[in-house]
């Protein structure tokens, strides 16, 4: 048997059978590759747009962001924009202390007259020329704005609670400080309503127990909840470092009761009549400090010589108690009964025995370290500081203690940490709060040739100016309200009283309403009509009445000249000339008022100049964007 695999087909049609070609050796490994890498140019150059491409998208994102970042500053700025001003608009609307109506009209007569006798007006002759811009300028009767209540003067029903302003320095913007009383259903510009859309002011008050009825916590009607109301606020703002600061504190408002209506002064029982909480305010407020728990404006009163030395001493030895400001302590009329808020020792930040407030912190020698405006809330609610509930010895007192110092975040040290820390802070960021009061006797044109010469352009402005917003106590030597006074016949014009002020040394610059039982003249409180020269000398103008003696017009009497002290305040200016009768008239007080004296006709006059306007700027910038905003809010006195 054949073995298969010697068996052997042919196929019927077989391939054809190709030559083998010759071997070649292969080429591949020894000729150059067909895909080589990138070489060191292309990368430079690829890197090169890739890192330009990576610094587009990153300028487009840096802008973005920062577009986005800037907006959201804007933003920011608007919204604190809106809150300042808002809230010092309504402050300022709310002032209690108001211009008296207007009443009269302006007289023909002048105020400046013919001092040497020459027969005509001199212009630029300081004797004639008060204010030395070459017009013969007239006797208002009624003074346009706000006026200060010098000793003697007898307000009227508008002239309540106090309006005050401290420049400090005129070249720091940071310095000044704004501080006034407000009532909410006064305003300026609307007559007293009952507006319920308007929002009373809030406080804490701690609650004296449940079964006391006059006591601030009970005053919203809600014992318990440990807060106060008021429709009444004593309020300042000032500037710490970098932050404008609005303190607020309430005047005493009782709820209606019967008979006997509650009294300012929280009493006992369900009533009110079971007599003061003498063991709270008659001796060292017990716990924390007193502005900690009452957000109430009030004073720590001496009542008590207990050691029978005829002094006032500390409250360890002599006896003291606190006695809240109520809506009666607005009324300026009364005397010191009623413990005025107008009066300089009874207000926050000024100190009850030496009427000064406290705006720098003070050395040994009294010389200024460091510029506090106001103690803030973080301050007053220190365990540490107890005034005016304990009027501790000077070493530790807030208001007398000479060794204050301020820590990097503008706190004073000794009283930083305090439990209601940025209660009052009403703006962050703040760069500058800066307040100007128009002066409309401010005039550079000395010799009224519409040129500026050589010294007349005071301010440096470029403009020769008649009426300038100027900073209280500047040092141009023009206008109302220049430190120095300006020469002439109106010796008034000027710092009246440079003494008073937050500078124990002297030189302050200051506007306060003042109060007519204080002895000396407020310091900023010009008149139209001086009853002195330059050096002291009478004003030859000023007349004291005699019976039938002859009067020119022009001529001025003071009814009130022989009061101790001597009150300028109202005047009488002949308008008709002649002889006076045989018997002297009587003298209203009345502006406006015609008074015959025989042959003379006399027509009284408000002889001060009142503060007409003020303008406010504030200025301040967004930490995160850094973009920076101002502000400027102008109000109006005049009614």
């Amino acid at each position: 048997m054949q073995h298969a695999r010697n068996i052997r087909r042919t196929p019927a049609t077989a391939p054809p059978v190709r030559p083998r070609r010759a071997f070649r050796p292969s080429t591949l490994d020894s000729r150059p590759s067909t895909n080589p890498g990138f070489t060191l140019a292309e990368m430079l150059v690829a890197t090169a747009l890739v890192m330009l491409i990576m610094l587009l998208f990153a300028q487009v994102f840096e802008a973005a962001v920062g577009t986005l970042t800037d907006q959201r500053g804007l933003s920011n700025n608007d919204a604190k924009a809106r809150t300042v001003t808002t809230t010092l608009r309504g402050d300022l609307q709310k002032l209690v202390f108001r211009a008296s109506p207007a009443r009269g009209a302006i007289a023909t007569v002048l105020r400046e007259f013919d001092a040497n006798g020459s027969g005509s007006f001199d212009p630029y002759d300081p004797e004639e020329d008060f204010n030395q811009n070459a017009r013969l300028d007239g006797i208002s009767v009624s003074p346009r704005g706000i006026v200060p209540l010098g000793p003697g003067d007898t307000p009227d029903a508008r002239q309540r609670g106090f309006f005050y302003i401290s420049e400090n320095d005129p070249f720091d913007d940071t310095d000044d400080v704004l501080h006034l009383v407000v009532f909410l259903e006064e305003s300026q510009r609307d007559a007293v309503v009952a507006d319920s859309v308007q929002t009373p002011f809030f406080g804490r008050a701690v609650n004296l127990g449940a079964g006391h009825r006059n006591q601030p916590d009970f005053d919203d009607g809600n014992v318990g909840n440990g807060a106060g109301i008021s429709r009444a606020a004593e309020i300042v703002y000032f500037m710490r470092g970098d932050k404008l600061h609005r303190r607020v504190l309430l005047l005493r408002d009782p709820l209606s009761s019967g008979s006997p209506p509650f009294s300012t002064q929280p009493t006992q029982g369900v009533s009110g009549t079971g007599g003061e909480f003498t063991a709270v305010f008659d001796q060292p407020y017990p716990g924390n400090s007193f502005l900690n728990d009452w957000d109430y404006s009030g004073t720590r009163v001496w009542n008590n010589d207990a050691n029978s030395n005829g002094m006032i001493d500390d409250e360890t030895t002599d006896g003291f108690s606190f006695r809240f400001h109520g809506l009666d302590s607005l009324d300026n009329t009364l005397g010191l009964g009623n413990r005025p808020i107008a009066f300089p020792v009874n207000r926050y930040g000024f100190y009850f025995r030496s009427g000064r407030p406290l705006e720098f912190a003070l050395d040994g020698s009294g010389n200024p370290t460091a510029f506090l405006g106001r103690y803030t809330h973080e301050e007053t609610s220190h365990a540490n500081f107890l005034w005016p509930g304990f009027d501790a010895p000077a070493a530790q007192h807030p208001m007398q203690r000479t060794d204050l110092t301020l820590n990097v975040d503008r706190t004073v040290s000794q009283y930083a940490g305090g439990a209601r820390a940025g209660e009052d802070i009403l703006l962050t960021g703040a760069e500058a709060f800066n307040i100007e009061v128009w002066d409309a006797g401010y005039h550079e044109d000395v010799n009224n040739n519409g040129t500026i010469d050589s010294g007349e352009d005071r301010n440096g402005n470029g403009v020769l100016d008649d009426g300038a917003w100027v900073n209280l106590g500047n040092g141009t030597g023009l206008g109302l309200f220049t430190q120095s006074g300006v020469g002439g016949l109106n010796t008034s014009w000027g710092n009246r009283n440079p003494g008073y002020g937050p500078l124990p040394s002297g030189g302050n610059r200051v506007f306060d309403t003042w109060h007519p039982v204080s002895g000396n003249a407020p310091p900023f409180s010009p008149l139209q009509v001086s009853p002195t020269t330059t050096g002291g000398a009478p004003n030859p103008n000023v007349v004291t009445w005699a019976a039938t003696t002859p009067a020119t017009p022009g001529l001025v009497l003071f009814p009130d000249a022989g009061l101790s002290p001597p009150n300028f305040s109202y005047g009488y200016i002949v308008v008709n000339g002649g002889t006076s009768g045989g018997k002297e008239p009587e003298w209203p007080r009345e502006p406006g008022a015609i008074v015959r004296d025989g042959d003379v006709v006399w027509q009284c006059f408000d002889n001060r100049i009142g503060l007409e306007q003020i303008r406010i700027t504030v200025r301040f910038r967004d930490p995160g964007s850094d973009q920076h905003r101002q502000v400027t809010l102008i109000h109006s006195f005049v009614e």
